[in-house]
């Protein structure tokens, strides 16, 4: 049907008008996008968990050769690493303090005698150091000790403190050999513990406070939504 030329300027209006009726009652059915919180991941019962803190081991990852993607990669760091690591910080806050200062004023001493492997294993001995047994792979450390140890410059050196979710430790390199693939790489390591807990009891530990906290993410970064440990979707 054709139109008559002087209503058409009235019925173009119209249909815009409808038009633009129907996309804001479409907009008020979609969720509210969630606030925009630059350089923020996710917020799980007080503790904001920031980009700058996957950086490194998300570097790590990509070049250790491991073929993972990116969303496998930040799941990682943060259900091995940045989680139990920051509300570990929070829960023994005093012991950990303790345990930094011990750390770092053994490895001054060892710095002052040398600041090799040898130097480590002597010193450490009494501390309860902890040799690898021989060569081992990347996934046998934490994420952080992997990252210093698997790093061929670092051969014969001794590491910074270094801090992982069960407190700080000191290490070092004997043996590094390479494997067909970076993935494949084994180091003799040797490590000089300042821990809360053992493996068995942080492990019993960090699986109770998981399912404690597993309601209690507050807010997530979009872009990370799909990159979440299991435990918390």
């Amino acid at each position: 049907m054709r139109v008559p030329r002087g209503l058409r300027p009235a019925l173009t209006r119209r249909v815009v008008a409808l038009g633009t009726l129907a996309a804001l009652l479409a907009s008020c059915n979609e969720p509210p996008a969630p606030p925009a919180r630059p350089g923020v991941v996710l917020e799980i019962d007080g503790i904001v968990v920031e980009e700058h803190e996957l950086e490194p081991l998300l570097d790590y990852i990509r070049q250790s050769g491991d073929r993972i993607g990116r969303a496998a990669a930040v799941r990682a760091v943060l259900d091995r690493h940045v989680l139990p690591l920051r509300v570990a910080q929070r829960e023994f806050a005093a012991q950990r303090a303790e345990l930094a200062e011990r750390a770092t004023a053994f490895r001054r001493s060892v710095e002052a005698s040398g600041n090799a492997d040898p130097q480590l294993r002597s010193k450490g001995a009494i501390l309860g150091g902890e040799p690898s047994g021989g060569l081992i792979g990347r996934s046998a450390m934490e994420l952080a000790q992997a990252a210093w140890c698997f790093v061929e410059e670092n051969l014969g050196q001794v590491s910074p403190v270094i801090e992982v979710p069960r407190g700080f430790c000191v290490m070092s390199v004997a043996d590094y050999q390479p494997g067909l693939e970076r993935s494949g790489d084994l180091v003799d390591a040797y490590q000089v513990p300042f821990y809360t807990h053992d493996k068995r009891a942080f492990s019993a530990w960090w699986d109770e406070r998981k399912r404690a906290l597993a309601g209690k993410l507050t807010w997530v970064n979009p872009e990370y939504a799909d990159a979440l440990p299991t435990w918390l979707r």
